[in-house]
Parts: structure tokens; C-alpha cells; sequence
């Protein structure tokens, strides 16, 4: 236990250093002028989010060959190359540059790598009144914990082929999270993906934990399926107002690990479509729906529980415990609404168990909620996600006091029904109070009060907060 905690420590101060030293370089940078006319336009709400961004990546890639034409120059009188470039066999220079992350990239543009990662630090206190205490026979907790740390490399191999490698550090063993092969552009199919990585399942489930709303996703997330082995593909059509993902996969352990005698398989798709799109992804209407069969024999056990919608306490507080099953068959709706700074979202996602005797077992969840950003942003969608993604505030905090970041308030209500038939696991009602405040598109202070109700037994009262990084 000491080795891990000392582990843990020495990760999460690498990390604190990084932060520092970059914020120490962001706040050296001066802006060019066309980036401070960029920032007037769209604080006078002349421009969207997504010409903003889009202009502002076409300026600094002139800059870019403003510069490279420079280096040219100087090379050509016989003076040292920049340090961002390296001559590799063939004669092919490697640009080094930040563009959402440290990017390396060919001259040709045929291999383009890129690093970066994550870390999610939680605080908070959970407070159970004294009859969720005698029946979970533990008593209130508080304290800090390592939600994610996490490193990634991941590119584009010849424009065709592309990569991920996600490692998660925070349990203190190595945990594989998105780790595959892809292939992109394939006529008619899209993109495909062998290896570790997400199940097309569920809006929330799909949306990063850098990107979800609250600190936790919603109670309906228990039936989720998560990361596991196998093919998957996705593609969009008709100017990509329709987006479907479908995938074939082996259920794996948290070491990325299916291989045995007692392997599940899982068939699962999920379909998005926007009935409703405008201002460049300001204000929609996104409407979809999931399905997931999980194929099993020979009383295969299955187990779906829930903590109170936080991370801090091991200790869920609805549980099946382990259900011999001959298959399940998990179905989902979901729907999204966004009308610039304010948005809905829910989903419904019911699990049809079929045990190994007597009859069928329903269980069910949902949740609804709704956010405002006080500053002015939205929740911005990402096509190649096919969930939302980073929240760019309109000026980022910065300590002359020019910007002060973005400001979402939020409120959820979910639930979670396991009781049926001759299964008791539970009845759980969430209501959860969330303020984020977005330093930049990498750095977010979260805020979540969350009051959890057990039928029938009590109440858990929940307060926590967590700093995040992504690079």
C-alpha cells in the first residue's frame, strides 16, 4: 500500500509540473493581433464558436509557414535547423506543434503522432444517515482520491490508418482504456476499430469523463456496456445528420483481458440522428437509440450495481449480486436538445435478463437534466465522437484578470430500479447540483452536491469537487 500511495504521489506531482510549467508558458505567449481581433468579434457575438476556432487554426497555420519559409531561408546560408525539425531517412522533416495536444507530423503529412493525457483529482465527504450505515455496515467517509491518470499516444499511419494507446494509472496497476488498430475512409462502412476500446452504447457512456456534465455519469449507467475487445464501425451520412456505430466484441476484465472458458460476447449498435441543426452546432435537436445483446450459456453470472453517483466510496448501494443468465438484451433511447447556453439530456435504457430458471427480470433507469452556461458558451457536439466533446470558453482565465473562463450551473435527477421477481437489489433516486468552471478547453473546477435516496432504507448526502487537467 505504501509503494502505491508513494506511486500515485510521484504521478499526480509529474502531472502538477507539467500544468505549472505550461500555464507558465501560456501566460508568457503574447496573442498576435489577428488573435485579438478574433477575441473581440466573437466577445461581440459577431462570430460562433466555430468560426472562431476555425479562423483562428487557419492563422496559425500561416504562421506556421510563415515560419517554415523562414527556416528555409536560414538553412539555406548554412545556419542551424530549428529544433522542431528533424531530417529522418528520405529527407522527410517532423514538424513539432500544440494543436488540442502535442503533435508531431510529417512534412508530407503521411504520419501524424500525438501525446497527451488526463488527470481528474476528487475531494469530497459522503454522509450516510445512521440506517443506510447499519445496512451497508459502513459509516460516513471523506477524503481525496486519484479519479484518472492517464497517458495516450495515438495518430494517423499513411491518412488511411490510424491509433490509440490509453493507459489509466489511478487503481495503481496499469489499466488498458482505448487501445486499437483503425482504419479510416473505408467505402461505405466509415471508420473501423480493432481492439480495446468503447462499446457504441448510450449518449453519456460515449461522452468523455473530461466532457460529461456532472463528475459522475448518471445511475442508468450501471447497465452500460464499457470498453471491451473486439471490431467496431462508424459512419455518418446525408451531411451527417444520421451517425451509427456498430460493433462485435469479447467482454474483458479491468486489465484489457477475455481469454477463458467462461467468455461473453456482446452485438451492439447505436443510432443518432438530428432531426434539428443550426448556427454551426449552437442549437439541435439530437435524437437516438442503443441495443446490446449479450450473448451467454451455461448459467453465465451477471451482477449490475450502483454507487450514489460519485467515485470517492467503493460501496454501492443497489446490488443484484450475481444472477445465473442465459442472455440479456439491454435497449436504450436518449435525446438531447441544445439552444446555445442552455441544453437538455436524457436517456432510458431497460435490461431484459433471461436467468437460467424461472422467469424473464426487468430492471430500469433513467435520468433528465438540463445546464446553462452563465457566460455565454454551448455544449459543443463532436461528429467524430459521436458524443459531445471539449467546452471552449470565450476567453480563458487568466490571472491579469482579461478572462475569467466559462461558468455552467446543472441539475440531474436519475434512478435505478433493480427490484424484481425474486431479485432485491435496490431502489435508488439521485438529485444532483453541479457548477463547472472552465479555466481554458484543458483545465475545469468541478462542484457536485448529490442527495441519494434508498427506498426504503434512507438517505445519502454527497459533497464533492474535482480538479482536471487534459494535455
Amino acid at each position: 500500500m505504501e509503494r502505491q500511495r508513494h506511486w500515485n504521489f510521484t504521478l499526480v506531482l509529474v502531472f502538477a509540473l507539467i500544468f505549472f510549467a505550461s500555464a507558465a508558458t501560456v501566460q508568457a505567449h503574447e496573442k498576435s493581433v489577428v488573435e485579438e481581433i478574433l477575441d473581440i468579434l466573437l466577445a461581440n457575438h459577431q462570430i460562433t464558436q466555430q468560426q472562431y476556432r476555425y479562423l483562428l487554426n487557419k492563422a496559425k497555420a500561416e504562421q506556421r509557414a510563415r515560419s517554415e519559409q523562414g527556416s528555409q531561408k536560414i538553412s539555406s546560408y548554412d545556419h542551424p535547423r530549428k529544433e522542431t525539425e528533424e531530417v529522418f531517412p528520405g529527407n522527410t522533416k517532423v514538424d513539432t506543434y500544440w494543436e488540442d495536444g502535442l503533435k508531431f507530423e510529417t512534412e508530407n503529412k503521411e504520419i501524424k503522432v500525438g501525446l497527451g493525457g488526463k488527470i481528474h483529482y476528487d475531494f469530497g465527504d459522503v454522509n450516510r444517515d445512521h440506517d443506510v450505515s447499519r445496512a451497508l455496515g459502513k459509516n460516513s467517509e471523506s477524503g481525496s482520491k486519484t479519479r484518472r491518470t492517464r497517458l495516450r499516444v495515438e495518430g494517423d499511419v499513411y491518412k488511411d490508418f490510424d491509433f490509440k494507446a490509453e493507459y489509466d494509472f489511478s487503481s495503481g496497476d496499469v489499466e488498458p482504456k482505448d487501445v486499437y488498430l483503425g482504419v479510416k475512409k473505408i467505402p461505405y462502412v466509415g471508420s473501423l476499430q480493432i481492439g480495446h476500446t468503447k462499446e457504441p452504447f448510450s449518449l453519456e457512456e460515449l461522452t468523455s469523463g473530461s466532457d460529461v456534465t456532472f463528475m459522475e455519469r448518471a445511475l442508468p449507467n450501471a447497465f452500460a456496456p464499457k470498453r471491451n475487445i473486439g471490431l467496431f464501425v462508424h459512419n455518418s451520412s446525408f451531411g451527417e445528420k444520421l451517425a451509427w456505430g456498430l460493433g462485435i466484441s469479447s467482454e474483458t476484465n479491468d486489465n484489457g483481458n477475455g481469454f477463458g472458458e467462461d467468455n461473453r460476447y456482446n452485438l451492439t449498435g447505436h443510432l443518432l440522428a438530428f432531426p434539428w441543426y443550426k448556427n454551426d452546432g449552437a442549437s439541435f435537436l439530437l435524437l437516438g437509440t442503443s441495443f446490446t445483446h449479450k450473448f451467454m450459456d451455461n448459467g453465465t453470472k451477471i451482477r449490475f450495481k450502483a454507487r450514489p453517483e460519485t467515485h470517492l466510496t467503493s460501496s454501492p448501494l443497489v446490488d443484484t449480486r450475481y444472477i445465473p443468465s442465459d442472455g440479456i438484451d439491454l435497449v436504450g433511447t436518449e435525446a438531447a436538445l441544445v439552444l446555445d447556453s442552455f441544453s437538455l439530456q436524457s436517456e432510458y435504457i431497460h435490461a431484459f435478463v433471461n436467468p437460467q430458471t424461472g422467469d424473464k427480470i426487468d430492471f430500469d433507469g433513467c435520468y433528465i437534466y438540463g445546464s446553462y452556461f452563465i457566460t455565454g458558451e454551448h455544449r459543443p457536439y463532436c461528429d467524430s465522437k459521436q458524443a459531445f466533446g471539449h467546452v471552449q470558453p470565450r476567453r480563458n482565465f487568466r490571472l491579469s484578470g482579461i478572462g475569467w473562463g466559462a461558468l455552467e450551473a446543472a441539475f440531474r435527477y436519475s434512478y435505478l430500479d433493480l427490484d424484481d421477481k425474486q431479485v432485491h437489489g435496490g431502489t435508488l433516486n439521485d438529485y444532483t447540483l453541479g457548477l463547472n468552471w472552465y479555466l481554458n478547453p484543458k483545465a475545469r473546477v468541478m462542484f457536485n452536491y448529490v442527495h441519494s435516496h434508498l427506498n426504503k432504507v434512507g438517505d445519502t448526502d454527497i459533497i464533492q469537487s474535482r480538479l482536471q487537467l487534459d494535455f
